[in-house]
């Protein structure tokens, strides 16, 4: 929504089921006609049709309280940010691991992530998705298509994607829920870029979104960033897949940082990806679904 343009318009459609009044004439008999729908919706159920309206962009602004910013509203407390990571891993975990077929969904962001009533998340919008074969090892594509600041180093320049590309995303999005901070801020820096040398150096409370007032869970936070510091590495070989990123955010125990330790010569491919995403982002152009396109780029 925070992306739609001056003068553009919202399609929002709702389906309405015809009454059965419609094919009755006034004055209560049915005429031969009336009566072949009558029979045609006793055979089986009419399709629903759907019915438009359009709303221009000042009417939306007005709903939406200009699109304002979400400083305004009060913070999600911790249990429910925690809440929220887990349920969309073990979501992602499914689509990449437990489905028929795997599937990768290619946008995953905050956005993205609906809450129910009881706030257990629920991933949204597989417009962008495609499903992997099982004998592939990866897809190419070609425009790329996705948000800013979640699309993975492999895919953003060479087209590659896979599960790997889902996690690096993922990674985006626990950082945005540690620390409050959009994926990318006014000044284009994304949020992965600006929390790399901070989770190199082990500084993880800096991460934390002030407004949470330290109310967190310490545990729960070196958990979470670990995690995320793994998910958002450059090269896609050193990226655990989603089944170990919800290990490491599940344990009890103290974590085995040995075990994904990476061997840095082999990450060389993807140096200056931040440089090179900061000089495209001017190029990028937003389609309704909030994706880009890096065709000019």
């Amino acid at each position: 929504m925070k992306y739609i343009r001056t003068n553009s318009l919202k399609r929002l459609f709702s389906l309405k089921l015809r009454s059965l009044e419609e094919a009755t004439s006034p004055n209560g008999s049915k005429g031969v006609e009336n009566n072949e729908v009558l029979k045609n919706v006793e055979a089986k159920e009419i399709s629903p049709r759907p019915t438009w309206k359009c709303f221009s962009y000042e009417e939306i602004s007005d709903a939406t309280n200009a699109f304002s910013s979400d400083e305004d509203l009060a913070p999600l407390d911790w249990k429910t940010r925690y809440k929220r990571t887990i349920g969309t891993a073990r979501g992602l975990g499914y689509l990449h691991k437990g489905c028929q077929r795997r599937i990768i969904h290619r946008d995953i962001k905050s956005t993205n992530i609906l809450l129910t009533l009881d706030l257990e998340p629920q991933i949204s919008d597989f417009g962008l998705a495609k499903w992997l074969p099982s004998q592939w090892t990866h897809h190419s594509i070609a425009p790329i298509e996705g948000t800013f600041g979640h699309l993975a180093p492999e895919y953003y320049m060479h087209g590659i994607m896979d599960e790997k590309t889902d996690v690096f995303a993922f990674g985006v999005v626990l950082l945005e829920l540690i620390s409050g901070r959009k994926p990318v801020d006014d000044s284009n820096q994304s949020l992965h870029g600006w929390a790399k040398p901070i989770l190199n150096l082990g500084e993880i409370e800096r991460l934390v979104d002030p407004r949470l007032r330290g109310a967190f869970d310490v545990t729960q936070l070196k958990r979470l960033a670990f995690a995320g510091s793994l998910c958002i590495r450059a090269s896609p070989t050193w990226r655990p897949p989603m089944n170990e990123v919800l290990e490491v955010m599940e344990l009890e125990r103290q974590i085995d940082k040995e075990r994904w330790k990476m061997v840095e010569e082999e990450v060389d491919e993807f140096r200056g990806f931040e440089d090179l995403e900061y000089e495209c982002n001017t190029s990028f152009s937003i389609s309704p679904h909030d994706s880009i396109s890096t065709a000019s780029c």
